[in-house]
């Protein structure tokens, strides 16, 4: 039996990770007990990194089974869309303002160039270099940051209530910068592509 089916059913399993990721981030600030929480956000994490690794492990198998498709290209590209936004969608109960500025910055952006890839097949829209980086960049920021409120409440657990967690601190820090970054790369390479069908009259 072939296995060139086997690149999807990996993207896929992508795809099925995406409401666990968002149910669990979405439920963990509503839990009263801090170790209940760290242990959502750190099952959170883990399965948010395992969605992420199969985005390199599903281009690999396809390279090395021959089995790139046009289907599996657009079904990559939308589980990357779907895991992102639906943590995002879980992070509003946690941090409304971050999780509606990566929702308009990153999914409401995807939204619109894929409508505008639809509406002008006529120009080269394909994902550059830079779109491909952001895209590696927000799940790295994403994963750091789950992985960071996941220590944070794990620290509220210690002995001394007083010590601030300097490492869990600033690991949530730097992640969310880093997350920051990918949505600023996102509105950018938004302009380029609109810079690139400004420059050619529509057919």
């Amino acid at each position: 039996m072939s296995l060139k089916w086997f690149p999807n059913l990996v993207t896929l399993t992508r795809i099925a990770c995406a409401p666990l990721v968002g149910a669990l981030v979405w439920l963990a600030p509503s839990q009263a007990a801090p170790a209940a929480q760290a242990a959502l956000y750190l099952f959170a994490f883990l399965i948010f990194s395992f969605a992420c690794l199969t985005d390199w492990l599903d281009g690999y198998l396809a390279r090395a089974l021959k089995a790139d498709s046009a289907f599996g290209a657009q079904l990559d590209l939308w589980a990357d869309k779907i895991i992102v936004a639906a943590a995002l969608v879980g992070a509003l109960a946690v941090s409304p303002v971050i999780a509606l500025f990566g929702l308009v910055s990153l999914t409401a952006r995807d939204l619109w160039i894929m409508r505008l890839r639809a509406r002008r097949p006529d120009l080269d829209l394909a994902a550059t270099f830079l779109a491909k980086s952001k895209t590696a960049i927000v799940m790295a920021g994403m994963a750091g940051s789950l992985l960071g409120m996941a220590a944070l409440r794990a620290a509220s657990l210690g002995a001394d209530a007083g010590t601030v967690p300097y490492v869990a601190v600033g690991l949530l820090a730097s992640s969310l910068t880093l997350f920051a970054l990918g949505c600023a790369l996102s509105l950018v390479t938004a302009w380029q592509y609109l810079a690139a069908a400004r420059t050619v009259p529509a057919p």
